[in-house]
Formats: C-alpha cells, sequence, structure tokens
C-alpha cells in the first residue's frame, strides 16, 4: 500500500468550517444539520490522504495552473493542493458551491 498523504489545514479552511457550522446552527436554527455536515466535510477531506489527484482540478484556469483541485461535499467544494514531493494535501477553502471561484482568496 503506498504511503498516506498528511492533510493539513490552512488558516482560512478551518474558519470555513466552523463558518458553515456556525452558520447552519445560527441562521438556519439546524445544529444536528450542522453536526452531520461539517463531519461529512472532515471525512472527504481525511479521504484525500489516499489518491488526492482522484478529484479534477478546478475549471478556473489561474487556479488549475497551480494545481488546485476540488471536492464536492454536499453543496460544499473543498478546494485543495497536492505536494507529491512533502506526501501532504493542503485544504486552502470550504466554501459554498454556489460562490464564484474567481472572487475566493487562497
Amino acid at each position: 500500500m503506498r504511503e498516506a498523504y498528511e492533510i493539513v489545514y490552512s488558516p482560512e479552511s478551518v474558519q470555513d468550517l466552523r463558518d458553515i457550522s456556525r452558520y447552519i446552527t445560527s441562521t438556519l436554527h439546524s445544529p444536528q444539520s450542522a453536526r452531520r455536515t461539517v463531519a461529512k466535510v472532515r471525512d472527504a477531506i481525511r479521504s484525500l490522504a489516499h489518491m488526492p489527484k482522484r478529484h479534477q482540478l478546478v475549471s478556473i484556469t489561474s487556479l488549475a495552473t497551480i494545481g488546485i483541485r476540488r471536492i464536492i461535499v454536499g453543496n460544499y467544494l473543498v478546494l485543495y493542493l497536492v505536494d507529491d514531493d512533502a506526501k501532504s494535501v493542503t485544504v486552502s477553502r470550504i466554501i459554498h458551491g454556489g460562490r464564484n471561484l474567481e472572487g475566493v482568496v487562497l
């Protein structure tokens, strides 16, 4: 079996997860749904430890040229970068799928 990649969360992605949880809990009044959503996102991210390049590059050329990939988890996109030399996956952002990717600061 191949060596697993280390998963690294950027500070922005950690804040994104907090914001998602807070929004679903406070605005949508569904703490149980917030817990389920965050758990699904974290599970999907953990799966990137093996074969992280199985997901496609983002469609925005400027982001794709630097290797930003995406995984879709429900209504959210997890944006990440794979470093084969370091055997790491850096989660850059976790955003709502309806957002314009060009406006996202990585």
